[in-house]
This record gives structure tokens, C-alpha cells and sequence, in this order.
């Protein structure tokens, strides 16, 4: 009875320290608490205390060294923040194996490399705190050893967690790094739509790397990360957790930054999205009545007998939730539009939560 307990505390945390991220790198209150919102509403986030713990401690765990990580590399002199940084970037390498080490070392060095001050990575307090990384490890790896059985065990570790995606991603050679892509474009829905209606002029991809380095912090982490995991031939929609947090405060900065042209476009677009997936549903649990089992690609969505009540919940909730947004909100205004949306949204996930439970 615990571990549902354990899972929302852990969606929670993630969802607070996405609004620390959007705060430590510069944006204002009304953009942090907006990235909250973008992250309960993906499709990939709606879930939140339906995944599992441990992956989202992981993508916590990497966040909250990102922030640590940012706050000491824009300083001069930062001891605490570094070592703070680097001792968590040890821990996510014990929670995640080789991307809990990559992910945030290469993010950072980009970073560094970006704003033109890499030999800041060479200075005291980043050497020493760099140091307490590797003793952190060493001092794990040797613990493991002196156990019983330790070192096969080690080994084994070494071997899956850490050798096997380098290999993996050198036999594919890059073959895959589609597949990621994808499965974030989908995963990320209906959030990927704002591509269509973003106001490119008015988003800082290049900004002034003195004045906003915050912003070169987010790009960093959200393109580094995709391109570490589409070089690893990674292919499980878990795997894209680490990303989410940056971009949700990206993509709460392209909602606010939203003119009310565009902001109708986008909240009818996702409207026109919702109703479209409530009908597909029921076509789902209608077709099985008259017609025998869903095709292949569609079975997925056939319900069993139990799951009846989920699917009709599921089907009207959809359709009802497009239509409001279509004829019963201002959809001009993107800020209001945001939070009636993430209402909605957890009053229709509530019964397929407790559904589930």
C-alpha cells in the first residue's frame, strides 16, 4: 500500500524541482510555475504515480545535480555548489549506471564550452569537486568488491550497467537514433503541437551567453541528452525521463510567449487532437462488439471485459475535455488557457488513476 505513496511523493518532487530548474536558471515565477503545468499535461507526464519510482528518482536525482551543477559553474568561486553537483552526479551513476555519468558531464561540458569559459572546469573547487566524484565511485566499487562474492558481482554491474550500451551503440553505429526522436515527438504530445505556433523570433536559442546563461543551461541539457541517448540506440520511452524536466521550461516559455493568434491555433488544434482520440477509443470498444478483434496496430486499445467502465471513462472524458476547450474557454489567452487545461486534466485522470490503484 506504500509504493503508490512512494510513487506520487516521487512525481511531486520531480514536479517541484522543475519549477526549482526554471527559477535557478533565471526565469520568472510565472514561467516556473507554468513548467509545473506543461509537465503534468504531457502525455508522457499524466501518469506521473503510474511509473515507476526508481525511474523517476533517477531523472530527480540528475535534476536536482543540474541545478547544483549550473549554480557553481556561473560563479567565479562556488565549493559548495560543485562538490554538492558532483556528489550527486556520483550518486545518479550509482542509480542509473552509464547514462546517470554521461548525461550530466557531457551537459556541463557543453555548457562550459558554449559560454566560452571551459577552463573554469579546471579551477580549484571544479578539480576538487570533480576528485570527490571519482572517490565517491571508487569508494563504491570498492565496498561492492570486499563483500561476499563481490567482485563477480561488480564485474556483472560493470559489465551490463556500464560496457553493454557503449557496445550496443557501437554495433548500431547510430542505425536507431530515429527511434528516440519519435518516441519523443509522440510521448511529448499535445506539447509537440506548439512547434507549429511557436513564435520563433521571440525564443532564445542563441541568446547573450553573460546576460542569460540560464537559457543556454536548459538548451544544453534537452539537446545533449537527446543526442546522448539517439547515439546510445536508446529506445525505451523511459529512457526520455532526464529530458523532461528542461523542456518542460522550454516549452512553458514558448506557451507564455504565445500570441493570441497563435494561442487560438493551439488550443483548438488540441482540441480538434482530444475529441479525435475519444473516438478513436470508442471505436475501439465498439468495433469488438460487431466486427470480432482489432487489427494488429490497433489492439493495444481494445479493452477487456473488466476494463469496460476505464474505457468508457476514458472516451467520454477525452471528447468532453476537447470540446471545452474548443467552445467554452479563451483560448486567446495562452497563461489561462494552461491552467484551465491542467484542471481538466486532473479531474480526468483522477478516475483512471483510481481506477488503476
Amino acid at each position: 500500500q506504500l509504493l503508490p505513496l512512494a510513487s506520487a511523493l516521487s512525481a511531486l518532487f520531480l514536479i517541484l524541482l522543475t519549477w526549482a530548474l526554471a527559477r535557478a536558471t533565471g526565469n520568472d515565477r510565472r514561467t516556473a510555475f507554468a513548467s509545473g503545468l506543461v509537465l503534468l499535461t504531457g502525455f508522457a507526464c499524466m501518469g506521473l504515480p503510474r511509473i515507476s519510482g526508481s525511474d523517476m528518482l533517477f531523472t530527480a536525482i540528475l535534476t536536482l545535480a543540474g541545478i547544483c551543477l549550473y549554480r557553481g559553474w556561473i560563479k567565479a568561486f562556488a565549493p559548495l555548489w560543485l562538490f554538492a553537483g558532483f556528489a550527486l552526479v556520483a550518486l545518479s551513476a550509482l542509480a542509473g549506471g552509464l547514462l546517470g555519468l554521461v548525461l550530466p558531464l557531457r551537459k556541463q561540458g557543453v555548457f562550459l564550452l558554449w559560454r566560452g569559459t571551459f577552463r573554469r572546469a579546471g579551477a580549484r573547487d571544479g578539480a576538487l569537486a570533480f576528485g570527490l566524484l571519482l572517490v565517491l565511485l571508487l569508494a563504491w566499487g570498492t565496498f561492492i568488491a570486499f563483500g561476499d562474492g563481490g567482485r563477480e558481482l561488480l564485474k556483472t554491474l560493470l559489465e551490463n550497467e556500464y560496457l553493454a550500451p557503449v557496445l550496443e551503440a557501437w554495433k548500431l553505429q547510430g542505425q536507431d537514433s530515429w527511434i528516440i526522436v519519435a518516441l519523443l515527438a509522440v510521448l511529448w504530445l499535445p506539447w509537440t503541437l506548439l512547434l507549429l505556433f511557436l513564435p520563433w523570433g521571440r525564443i532564445g536559442i542563441v541568446v547573450n551567453r553573460k546576460q542569460r546563461p540560464g537559457q543556454g543551461w536548459l538548451w544544453c541539457s534537452a539537446i545533449v541528452t537527446l543526442a546522448v541517448l539517439a547515439l546510445l540506440g536508446a529506445n525505451m520511452p523511459v529512457l526520455l525521463m532526464p529530458l523532461l524536466p528542461p523542456l518542460a521550461v522550454l516549452t512553458a516559455q514558448g506557451v507564455l510567449n504565445l500570441s493570441a493568434r497563435g494561442s487560438r491555433g493551439f488550443f483548438l488544434l488540441l482540441a480538434i487532437l482530444l475529441i479525435a482520440l475519444g473516438l478513436l477509443f470508442a471505436a475501439a470498444n465498439i468495433y469488438p462488439l460487431f466486427l470480432g478483434e482489432l487489427p494488429a496496430p490497433l489492439s493495444a486499445l481494445q479493452p477487456t471485459p473488466l476494463a469496460l467502465v476505464a474505457a468508457l471513462v476514458q472516451t467520454c472524458g477525452l471528447v468532453l475535455l476537447g470540446i471545452i476547450l474548443w467552445k467554452a474557454l479563451n483560448r486567446s489567452f495562452a497563461g489561462g488557457a494552461l491552467l484551465v487545461l491542467t484542471f481538466l486534466v486532473l479531474v480526468y485522470t483522477a478516475p483512471m488513476t483510481y481506477y488503476a490503484a
